[in-house]
């Protein structure tokens, strides 16, 4: 970089003239030091090596690396008596200029002419760094600590460790960095890093606010706290981590995106989706989180854009095709769901869920027995998700198979003993093998663990049916009355089993109001207008208690149930 610009941006970046003017002596005291080497070089006509050494290093300041490495590439050729500094110099260069090879031949010829240098082994490391070789440069460091033990070897160290994934290790070298050198924000962040790796997102929390103490206007010390969070599963602070980091750092993408995804898992969809379209790159994880906002939002047709994009991109990533298969399943594009789910097994995703998603569309599309073994696979990938459980026991009880679906629920219930859907899924299974206690049973269960989301009035119902079953019409009548109350529209099976039991304990006025609201909406019910002529024949009702009686006959004419001589039992 030319040592004027380097003058401006460090002007710009203090705004201070003074000490850019500084700046630009101490390049012109370097430039001169150079020009005062070569001078001594060329009066002694190459003969001075410490001259030429000394060059090197000031190029070195300059950034000029190819001229040092030149220059000590001289001097060596001319046989230093200490050749040390030379090797030392020349790896570090070579590092620059992206030779690691050489870098690391270079280190290495240093440390065999001086095995105690701490630097040199710490140098080494970092070029094996360079190369990824963790493993190397770990052992490096390590001598380098061996050597001294300060805060910068330990946090070398303590990184090599890290990319190793020895977490418990790296936080051990990073807490003993900062005993060596307390209130080091890097180190904080590191700690903190290490923390989260090993799942302490608390202790992770606790570094990475310490280093934002130190060092507050650090845009990814604020993003790593808002990911730490996140671990915690505390939403709205993690989405306030990602906006502060923002605020310090409009163009930070990684925090741009996580707000999204924040904003997504707390439900705000229009911001979550404002923050991806705010310049997040529009790689495979933007369109994968997008199309997933879409979904969540009811835009499938949008979501489709997304996920297409995403398999263009990663057509061998059976994630995608799953995400893109739920969609087709909620458009009722069952055989393209089938196919995409399909796909995404064929490409390794064999998570419970996609077999679960599989066994739904199945279901949906028909296939009963299809859908019981994709439900099936889901469990044995996962016995712990009652919602498979439940899934694989509706299809079960849809074909007529109750006793399975109730071990099914009850093999869920197992699993969570308080969740009222499962209670009241039972419930229902179990009255349909007329269980009719064990039915009430569940079902009141159900109802003491609170709400249950658009079934309530259907409890009520079977409770009330289970009741006048075993012959309780006081107690089946409430439980109607319940059901009814939770509907917005009245339902004429709900009226007929409350009249029937209304009739039953001889409420007949009643039982002939509710009667004639079913007849009403269903003008040929033939058993309604049969049981009614009852209610009207206990009222003193005779002639239409008749007249209910002959238009039962006429409407079922071969039902034997409706055949009797009323004017006997008139």
């Amino acid at each position: 970089m030319d040592v004027n610009v380097r003058a401006i941006r460090f002007l710009e970046q203090l705004n201070e003239k003074d000490e850019a003017r500084f700046y630009l002596d101490f390049v012109d005291w370097h430039l001169r030091a150079a020009e005062m080497c070569r001078g001594k070089l060329q009066k002694s006509s190459g003969k001075d090596n410490s001259s030429s050494e000394r060059l090197s290093l000031v190029h070195i300041d300059l950034e000029q690396y190819d001229k040092a490495i030149e220059g000590f590439t001289q001097a060596l050729e001319k046989r230093l008596a200490t050749p040390y500094k030379a090797f030392f110099h020349r790896g570090i260069c070579y590092r620059r200029v992206g030779h690691i090879s050489e870098s690391i031949q270079n280190l290495k010829e240093a440390i065999n002419l001086d095995t105690t240098s701490a630097e040199a082994h710490n140098h080494l490391g970092l070029s094996h760094i360079k190369e990824q070789n963790f493993e190397e440069a770990r052992k490096c460091f390590a001598n380098a600590v061996e050597l001294d033990p300060c805060s910068r070897y330990l946090n070398n160290r303590g990184l090599a460790c890290y990319h190793l994934e020895k977490y418990t290790d790296a936080a051990e070298d990073f807490t003993a960095a900062l005993e060596a050198e307390p209130g080091n924000a890097s180190v904080l962040f590191n700690r903190g890093n290490a923390s989260f790796q090993l799942g302490c997102h608390r202790d992770a929390l606790a570094d990475y606010s310490e280093a934002i103490r130190l060092e507050p206007e650090n845009a990814t010390y604020l993003h790593h706290k808002g990911l730490a969070f996140q671990g915690c599963g505390e939403v709205r602070q993690a989405i306030s981590c990602y906006e502060e980091a923002l605020r310090c750092d409009a163009g930070h993408h990684p925090s741009r995106f996580h707000l999204g995804i924040m904003y997504h898992a707390d439900g705000q969809y229009d911001r979550a989706l404002e923050a991806f379209n705010g310049g997040v790159p529009a790689d495979e994880a933007l369109h994968e989180a997008r199309g997933l906002v879409y979904r969540d939002m009811g835009d499938y047709q949008t979501a489709l854009v997304d996920f297409d994009a995403v398999i263009q991109l990663e057509p061998q990533k059976g994630r995608h095709y799953y995400n893109r298969g739920v969609v087709y399943h909620r458009m009722g594009r069952e055989e393209d769901a089938i196919e995409d789910l399909s796909r995404a097994i064929d490409l390794g995703s064999t998570e419970a869920a996609v077999f679960s998603e599989r066994g739904l569309a199945w279901r949906s599309f028909g296939n009963m027995a299809q859908a019981v073994i994709d439900l099936t696979a889901a469990i044995e990938a996962d016995g712990t998700q009652t919602l498979y459980l439940s899934n694989r026991g509706q299809c079960l009880f849809e074909q007529g198979l109750y006793d399975r679906a109730e071990a099914d629920l009850s093999r869920a219930l197992q699993i969570d003993g308080r969740d009222a859907e499962l209670l009241y899924r039972r419930g229902i299974t179990r009255y349909a093998q007329r269980h009719y206690a064990e039915s009430i049973a569940d079902l009141k269960a159900a109802l003491s663990q609170g709400p249950i989301a658009g079934h309530e009035a259907e409890v009520y119902y079977h409770l009330g049916v289970s009741y006048a079953n075993l012959g309780k019409h006081k107690l089946a009548v409430p439980a109607y009355d319940q059901a009814m109350s939770l509907t917005r529209e009245e339902r004429p099976h709900y009226l007929h089993e409350r009249a029937k039991s209304l009739q039953i304990i001889g409420e007949h006025k009643r039982a002939l109001d509710d009667f004639s609201k079913v007849i009403d909406m269903q003008p040929t019910n033939a058993r309604a207008m049969f049981r009614r002529a009852f209610s009207f024949k206990a009222e003193g009702m005779y002639e239409a208690a008749a007249e209910d009686f002959e238009a039962a006959k006429e409407f079922a004419p071969d039902d034997p149930r409706l055949v009797i001589n009323y004017r006997k039992a008139i």
